[in-house]
This record gives structure tokens, C-alpha cells and sequence, in this order.
């Protein structure tokens, strides 16, 4: 820039377009000057570099002061404790402020047209850049008054003010320069725009204004511009006839100086904002003490009625009682009923428990209650021995949960609605939304779905008919896939590999399918106990032996399979192959299977239920091939009683065959009972996934391979599981009744209920119970 004395050019140029970033950049280096500023200043001749204050006071016109710094220590040069005070008395023209500074001797710069400012980078500071100001002859006051012009270079010294680029410093200066006063407060954005148009009119369109102009001579370019134009335009004035805000023909004058800056426009936003929420709080404190009046009014109306109430009974008795009450009654609602006249009390539906149940609320609630009626013309009337309301025999109750007790039926309705439809929008937005999202987005938002998914099944929070879709839809997502796999391992037979290693193979890919259905359906959760005989054996699967090993079953249930692999270690069940019916084989894509995983088919003479006349010939070959197992050291797992049994708490009849089997190849013998299958998938259902609880008991049974015969060990197995059967039901039983209480005990005891505490039989048991998690 040129000096002070240069002649400012005649033409004007547009002012350059600022973003909203310049804007706060801008604020925040006003902010900065308004405040005493440490500050470097350099001497070009001397090379001496001076430390100082500088401080922006804009009344009665723009001017920079230069203070001492009296602060010794260098960490307190950051500071401005000092600035707030200054600030204050510069903002309210306070006369001793300036003259301490013109007593001190120290320069006072006034920001006039005739002021240089120039960006000025010093490489060997570390602030990085500065300005340099220059000055008119005789235009300083105090110390710095010179018949030669004068030049400042400042150097910022703050951590803050040297992150703000020194332009920054430039533009606002700049500006200042071309104030010709102190800029006065504007009550807002609209009076600022109006201040910066002055007399000329009105523009029909929005318009904004430029803070600083890029004026380098010193011409004053204020603009303000319409947001449809394209360019930034020089404010012209328009004819008085003309309606539009647009400049047509005139050539571009210069503007008078402006009084406001747009810079300023920040402090009338925030007392907007403050006088609005001031307002706001009047509005919403001035309802609350009218409900606050209004609920004071119910109150007292409802104290009265109820009043009123031990008078009935007791008018009976005193004919002159119920004389006087009447004459005070009227007399006491003369005022209020001349007021409900008019317009009735309003009072949000409410919803009253009573004796027989939920009665609707009145929507209205005039002061004489024996006055209402509903629209059967029911009267609303009150009991001789309750103060309580009673519903209208022709009112409509609707009970839609525990909405709390100020809930009617149309709040209740509202809110049941409001929930819904809140829960459709979300469900309709994030399908929406998910053409649009990225892999990674809807792979998270997939895990988020499951996991909430999985915690509802867990705690048993969705109803049963989707704990029932869930269980069908992940069993078959999981067994058709795997089932489709073992077909495709199964011919590795035909190409030299062992029968036995593809059997283990198929039986490794199902037993990890049953494992994983159980575990994505926490709805049904199951319970392991062991039953430790003297020696404290069994305690859990390492004391049971992986080879030539009989386990018995009680089936109540289709889940029983599911049970048996799901609590069954994989390095037992690839020993452990099973007895099943061979009709099962024809179960499409399922049945295939069980033939490729080893299991052995009892082949019936007839498919009706309680016919167990095998056919000699064919399970012939089954046994052949089942002792072929048992000599390489397999395990078998079967049901005795043959089918599904149709009255759980009762054990079938179990049959002989397979204890043969198991005498003659002295198999160990351990019994599994279950209760709680028949729960989860009951025996006529077609799809399980109910949720249960399902307790498991497992043991030895000792066999005296010498002396038992086949029909003696499957009787004694039988009395056997039926006593452990009957155990865990009562165990299960008492430890409901011990939940019941807790839950319900006060209220029972309140009542006078007696309770049946179910004690499990004192028998004598060789074990003793050690439990296990699974």
C-alpha cells in the first residue's frame, strides 16, 4: 500500500465476496483487539525489538494504544487480565482511560482514512508474520507525534492472536480505518442491513453485507448485494418510482461511510435469542401456574364430594342433618355453578382403579358430579360405603396396560398409537436407507439387529409365535447347508477312505449344526447335573469313558436329539452312534442323513404307535453292524422306551432287545433324564422353539454283568430313571413355589393364602448330586 498522503482513487472497486469462515476469523481478531494484545514492535533503523500492549478502543472513534507491558515474568505476557477493565471503559467512552494513556507519553494511533496497513512477514521471528502501520504526519498523538510520517511494524506476540493469519489483522484494520465514528449498537440483522442502505430505499430481495471493504486507496465500498446476483455490485441509488432493489443504469457513486458494521451484528442476534427464551419462559411458566391453579380446583371439588358422601348414610338418622346440608351445599355452589354455566372445567382423562376393575374418566368435570350423566343417560353416581367413584353401567372400560394411573382411554390409545407408529417409521426409514449404505455400514448394522435380537430371545422378551418363527428359520438355515455338505462328503467311501472316518466326518459337521441351534435359541436354556456315586463318580464328562459306553434316554420330546448333542462333548460324539426308528429315513433331505452319519434302524413290523414287533430279518444285519461298532470300541445311545412317550411324568414300559446288546458286550451303563423337553417342542407340535428351561441328570447305573439278566436290568433302569424323573420335578416344583413367594409373598400373606412347600421323596440314593453348568 502507498502512504497516507496518496490521493484516494476515484473509481470504486467491488468489494471481494467473504465466507462464513472469513467471518469468524474476522470476529475472533476484533475480539482480539478489543483486548490489551502483546505485541512486538521493530525498529527498522535501530533493530531493536520493543515489547508492548496494544489495545483497540473504539470510542469516540477507532484508535490503537500502545501500554507498557509491566509484566516481568514471559509466561504472564500471554495473559490479558488487564483487558476486560479496558475494554469496559473503552466501550462507554470512559475520559481517564484515554488520558492515563496520553499522560504516559505512549502513542495513540487514531484509525483514519489516511492509514497504511500492509501485511509484513519477518523471517527471523517466530511469530512467522506482522503488519506494518504507517501513519500521516502529525496524525499520532503522545510520544509519537512527528512532523515525518511515522511506521509501525507490530508483531503479535500471544499464543492466539499468532494462530490468526496476519490478513486477518490487515482486513479488520483496514475497515476501522474507514469508520469515521464509533460504531453504535443495532437491535438485529434487518436494522444493520437498514443502517448499511441508509435513505435509499428498500430491496425486495434478501441482501447481505459486506464487513470489510478491499478498498485500497481509501474509497468506502460498503455493499449490499441481493442473493440472486452473481457479482458483488456497488450500492447505487434507484429511482423513487423504482420498486425493485436492483441497480438498473445509474453509474456506481461513492457511498457515504457507514455507521454499523456487519461484524457487529453477532451481539444483536444473542440479545434476540436471550429475549426470546426470556418470553419462553414466561409462556411455559405461565401454564404451569395454571394447571397448578387448575389442579387446586379439582382437588377442592373432589374433597367436597367426597365430603358429602358420610353425609348420605348419616341423613338416614338426622332428617334436619340432611336439611342443613342441602341449604349449605347450594349456597357453597352458587358461585361455582354460575362459572361451569359458561364453559365447563377442563381436566385431561384420567383412569380410576376401583373394586371391580378399571372405570373410563370424565373428559369433563363440572362442579355438581350427581349432575353428569353419559350419553345413555346413565347417571354418574357414588356408593353408600366407598368415596370412590363407580363406573356408568353403560360405560366402555379399556384396559391397555399399566399406563399409570393419570392415563384415560384416549391417552392410552394416543400413547399405544404414538409407540407403534413411532416403531413403523423407524423400521420403514432404515429399509429406506439401506439401498443407500456402504458394506461395512450394513454389515454393522446387521451385528447391532442380531445382538439386539439375541438379548430378547435371552431374556425371553418376544413373543413365543417369533420365538417359534426364529427357531424354525435358524434350524433350517443351519441342517440344510450341512446336510447338503455331508451328501457331497459321503462318496469319499467310494475313493478309499474308511467308512468309519467318513461317518466320523458327517457326525463332526451335524454335531456342530445341533450345537449352534441350540445356542442361537437362548429362549431355551438347559440345566447338567451329575449324580456322583461314592467313589465321586461321575462329577462330569472326563469320568465318563469315550469307548463301550450305553446311554439311555427318556424321550418326551422331539428336542431330546438336541439335548443329548447339545450337552454331549464332540470327542464322545464321534464315538456315539444311536437307535432310531427307520421310518425316519424317509424324511426328505434329513432322513439321508442319518444313514451317512452311522445310526443304526430298528425296523418295525408296523408304523402304529405301541407296536414294537420288529422284523427279525432285517435288524439281524442291524446287529451285525452294531456290534462291528462296539468292537472298535464305539458307544451306543438309545430310547428305551421305544417311542415317544405321550405322558411324560410316567416312564414307558422299556424294552429288552438292546439290554442284550448291552450285557453282551458289558457295556457301562449311564442313564440321561431330562424334564422340560416336552415343554419347549411339545410331542403334537410341528415346530418347536417354546421357551423352557430343561433340567438334565446324568449317572451311572451298575449292571452285574454275572447275574442280571437283560429283562432285570432294563426293570431296574426303569425304576431308576422314573426316581430321578420324579426328583428334578419335585426340585423344579419347590424352586417355583420358593420364586412365587418372593414375587408374591407379602400380598399372600396378606390375604391369609397357605402355601404346599413340595419336598422331594426321602429315598435312598447311592449318589450324590454334583452340578455342572452347561
Amino acid at each position: 500500500m502507498s502512504d497516507a498522503s496518496a490521493s484516494p482513487s476515484p473509481s470504486v472497486e467491488p468489494s471481494p465476496e467473504f465466507t462464513l469462515r472469513d467471518y469468524v476469523v474476522h470476529q475472533r481478531v476484533l475480539q482480539q483487539l478489543l483486548r490489551s494484545q502483546p505485541v512486538w514492535l521493530l525498529d527498522d533503523v535501530l533493530s531493536l525489538r520493543y515489547r508492548a500492549r496494544l489495545r483497540l478502543c473504539l470510542s469516540p472513534r477507532p484508535q490503537l494504544h500502545f501500554t507498557e507491558d509491566a509484566e516481568d515474568d514471559p509466561h504472564s505476557f500471554e495473559t490479558d487480565r488487564p483487558s476486560s477493565k479496558h475494554h469496559d471503559a473503552a466501550e462507554h467512552g470512559d475520559s481517564d482511560s484515554q488520558a492515563s494513556a496520553m499522560d504516559d507519553g505512549y502513542p495513540v494511533v487514531p484509525l483514519t482514512p489516511a492509514c497504511s496497513i500492509e501485511p509484513a512477514a519477518e523471517s527471523g521471528e517466530a511469530c512467522g508474520g506482522g503488519l506494518r502501520l504507517r501513519i500521516a504526519p502529525g496524525a499520532a498523538c503522545g510520544a509519537a507525534a512527528s512532523a515525518d510520517s511515522l511506521s509501525f511494524l507490530i508483531i503479535p506476540a500471544s499464543t492466539a492472536a499468532g494462530l490468526t493469519s496476519a490478513s486477518a489483522w490487515v482486513t479488520v484494520l483496514r475497515r476501522l480505518c474507514r469508520l469515521s465514528s464509533a460504531p453504535p449498537r443495532v437491535s438485529g440483522v434487518v436494522d444493520a442491513a437498514n443502517r448499511l442502505k441508509g435513505g435509499w430505499g428498500t430491496l425486495s430481495a434478501p441482501c447481505h453485507a459486506d464487513p470489510v471493504s478491499a478498498d485500497q486507496n481509501g474509497a468506502v465500498t460498503p455493499s449490499a448485494i441481493n442473493e440472486g446476483d452473481e457479482g458483488m455490485l456497488p450500492i447505487a441509488t434507484p429511482p423513487p418510482s423504482s420498486c425493485s432493489g436492483y441497480a438498473s443504469s445509474p453509474a456506481p457513486v461513492e457511498a457515504p461511510p457507514v455507521s454499523s458494521p456487519a461484524h457487529l451484528m453477532a451481539g444483536a442476534i444473542l440479545d434476540r435469542d436471550v429475549e426470546e427464551d426470556r418470553r419462553q419462559l414466561e409462556r411455559l411458566t405461565e401454564a404451569l401456574r395454571a394447571r397448578t391453579r387448575e389442579a387446586a380446583e379439582l382437588k377442592a371439588q373432589l374433597r367436597q364430594v367426597t365430603t358429602t358422601t358420610p353425609s348420605l348414610a348419616s341423613a338416614r338418622l338426622d332428617p334436619t342433618l340432611s336439611t342443613r346440608s342441602a341449604v349449605v351445599d347450594s349456597t357453597a355452589a352458587a358461585t361455582p355453578a354460575a362459572v361451569a354455566a359458561g364453559e365447563e372445567v377442563e381436566r385431561p382423562p384420567t383412569m380410576a382403579h376401583v373394586g371391580s376393575g378399571l372405570v373410563p374418566a370424565l373428559q369433563g368435570f363440572p362442579p355438581h358430579l350427581a349432575e353428569i350423566s353419559n350419553a345413555s343417560s346413565a347417571a354418574f353416581v357414588l356408593s353408600e360405603d366407598s368415596a370412590r367413584p363407580q363406573a356408568p353401567r353403560s360405560g366402555h372400560v379399556c384396559n391397555l396396560g399399566s399406563l399409570g394411573p393419570t392415563c384415560g382411554d384416549e391417552d392410552a390409545l394416543r400413547i399405544y398409537n404414538e409407540i407403534h407408529g413411532a416403531v413403523a417409521r423407524v423400521v420403514h426409514e432404515t429399509a429406506a436407507r439401506l439401498p443407500h449404505l456402504t458394506g461395512r455400514q450394513q454389515g454393522a448394522l446387521l451385528a447391532v439387529a442380531l445382538g439386539t435380537g439375541y438379548t430378547l430371545l435371552r431374556q425371553r422378551l418376544v413373543p413365543k409365535w417369533i420365538m417359534q418363527k426364529w427357531f424354525l428359520l435358524s434350524s433350517t438355515a443351519l441342517i440344510i447347508p450341512s446336510s447338503a455338505l455331508v451328501y457331497l462328503i459321503d462318496p469319499l467311501r467310494y475313493l478309499g477312505v474308511p467308512r468309519r472316518c467318513v461317518q466320523s466326518i458327517c457326525v463332526f459337521i451335524f454335531g456342530c449344526v445341533f450345537k449352534a441351534v441350540w445356542w442361537v435359541n437362548p429362549q431355551i436354556r438347559m440345566h447338567v447335573q451329575f449324580d456322583a456315586n461314592e467313589h465321586g463318580k461321575p462329577g462330569c464328562w472326563d469320568d465318563i469313558a469315550r469307548t463301550g459306553t450305553a446311554f439311555t434316554l427318556n424321550h418326551t420330546s422331539f428336542w431330546d436329539a438336541f439335548v443329548m448333542v447339545g450337552i454331549t462333548p464332540m470327542l464322545h460324539l464321534i464315538q456315539m452312534r444311536t437307535l432310531m426308528k427307520s421310518s425316519l429315513r424317509k424324511i426328505p433331505i434329513f432322513g439321508g442323513v442319518f444313514d451317512r452319519v452311522g445310526h443304526f434302524p430298528v425296523h418295525f413290523k408296523s408304523g402304529e404307535d405301541g407296536n414294537f414287533h420288529v422284523d427279525k430279518e432285517k435288524q439281524a444285519i442291524v446287529s451285525q453292524h452294531m456290534r462291528w461298532h462296539l468292537r472298535l470300541g464305539g458307544s451306543v445311545a438309545f430310547f428305551p422306551e421305544g417311542a415317544v412317550n405321550k405322558t411324560p411324568e410316567t416312564l414307558q414300559p422299556f424294552r429288552y432287545g438292546t439290554f442284550a446288546t448291552v450285557i453282551e458286550h458289558r457295556l457301562r451303563v449311564y442313564y440321561v433324564v431330562s424334564v422340560g423337553s416336552e415343554k419347549t417342542w411339545p410331542p403334537r407340535m410341528a415346530c418347536g422353539g417354546l421357551p423352557a428351561d430343561v433340567h438334565i441328570r446324568i449317572g451311572a447305573y451298575p449292571i452285574d454283568f454275572d447275574r442280571d439278566s437283560s429283562r432285570n436290568v432294563a426293570v431296574g433302569l426303569q425304576v431308576r430313571m422314573q426316581q430321578v424323573r420324579d426328583e428334578i420335578a419335585a426340585e423344579v416344583a419347590a424352586a417355583e413355589e420358593r420364586r412365587r413367594r418372593r414375587r408374591n409373598g407379602p400380598v399372600s400373606e396378606a390375604k391369609g393364602a397357605k402355601t404346599l412347600d413340595i419336598a422331594p421323596p426321602h429315598t435312598a440314593r447311592e449318589a450324590h448330586p454334583t452340578r455342572a453348568t452347561a
